[in-house]
């Protein structure tokens, strides 16, 4: 290992160790390369502080042809309408999809509702700049103005480990919405890119803000999982999936609740 890839590596640690210190960061998603650098990596997770946001689960399966992972309702009856309007009932929304473009697999991984319009256009255009521009915009809460994070990760037809990564947020001091996106040409071994949707707890919650931040990435699927699941405030996390996509053979996942559906 270089000198430049020990910094990298230095850098991925000490954000692992800024995640375990942030009390609320919100949903996530992380891409990446597995340290074999045989498998592109794709993490989400989602958080809770309140009756609705803890009532949901990552679910294998999802909905539709491509519906990999999806955040849905766990347990239905115990959801109220008052309580959260961003986090209205009967929510599902596919979190991770898949699909193969000219013999690529191709896979979207995002917070909300926008990873189907991404898929979508992407899936039908190869085209990520119209899919994040048809995306929509932050999400219009009550209170706090959550971005849209959306990654999608590919081999590309040279055996390249690529991904891009959007960043959909408001600006400050302004109603506007600033669209960001982050082309990753080549992943390195080891490391993955991190967006949360804040940065901490506060009265409106702070939104992320920067470029995606490094993270480690070692192991298999349940280290990986672990290593992330251990790093969210254990009286918020709520659940995390974990998808390895090698370059040849089917992917697979890794899903953590933690309050599974009864």
């Amino acid at each position: 290992m270089n000198t430049i890839q020990e910094g990298f590596r230095a850098e991925a640690i000490r954000n692992l160790q800024a995640l375990r210190e942030n009390p609320h960061p919100g949903r996530s998603v992380v891409v990446g390369l597995d340290d074999t650098g045989e498998n592109l990596v794709q993490i989400c997770w989602a958080v809770g502080v309140s009756t609705n946001t803890r009532n949901r689960d990552l679910e294998r399966g999802g909905r539709g042809k491509r519906g990999q992972i999806s955040l849905e309702v766990a347990r239905p009856p115990d959801m109220h309408d008052d309580q959260t309007r961003y986090y209205p009932p009967k929510v599902i929304c596919n979190v991770m999809q898949e699909e193969s473009i000219d013999g690529l697999r191709v896979c979207v991984v995002g917070n909300d509702l926008q990873t189907d319009h991404v898929a979508d256009e992407f899936f039908a255009t190869e085209d990520v700049y119209t899919a994040i521009n048809l995306s929509g915009s932050f999400s219009d809460g009550e209170l706090n103005l959550t971005p849209r994070i959306t990654a999608v990760s590919y081999w590309s037809k040279f055996g390249v480990p690529c991904a891009k990564m959007s960043l959909l947020r408001k600006l400050p001091s302004s109603t506007l919405c600033c669209r960001n996106l982050y082309e990753l040409n080549r992943l390195d071994a080891g490391l993955g890119h991190c967006i949360t949707t804040y940065e901490g707890d506060g009265a409106p919650l702070p939104t992320f803000h920067g470029e995606p931040r490094l993270v480690p990435l070692y192991g298999d699927v349940d280290q990986i999982a672990d290593t992330f699941w251990d790093a969210l405030n254990a009286d918020s996390r709520v659940s995390l999936a974990v998808k390895v996509i090698p370059q040849r053979g089917p992917s697979y996942t890794k899903t953590i609740n933690e309050y599974p559906r009864s």
